[in-house]
């Protein structure tokens, strides 16, 4: 899953979850759905079911490298969709 520390995942779920508020401040269910899209697809990509045709996306997008996007840091991209879609349940 790379070399991820213990401070990055404490700094993504933080942005998670203060994200998640945001959106939820607009849509409850908003926020669950999106946080939920990005934990199932990054769990997709992780056992190799390519949901996301970053190939032929990279046509567009010259300046980032897709591929790398969605396949790299697996840990934090879970870390941040789950405490964003956890945040649509917190009460402000």
């Amino acid at each position: 899953m790379g070399n991820v520390s213990k401070h990055q995942t404490n700094h993504i779920s933080f942005l998670g979850v203060i994200c998640g508020l945001a959106v939820s401040v607009f849509s409850k269910t908003l926020t669950l759905l999106l946080g939920l899209l990005v934990v199932g697809l990054q769990t997709a990509e992780y056992h190799g079911i390519h949901l996301i045709p970053y190939n032929r996306m990279q046509s567009y997008f010259k300046g980032i490298d897709l591929r790398s996007a969605v396949q790299d840091n697996v840990a934090l991209k879970l870390s941040f969709g789950a405490t964003f879609a956890l945040a649509g349940f917190a009460r402000i």
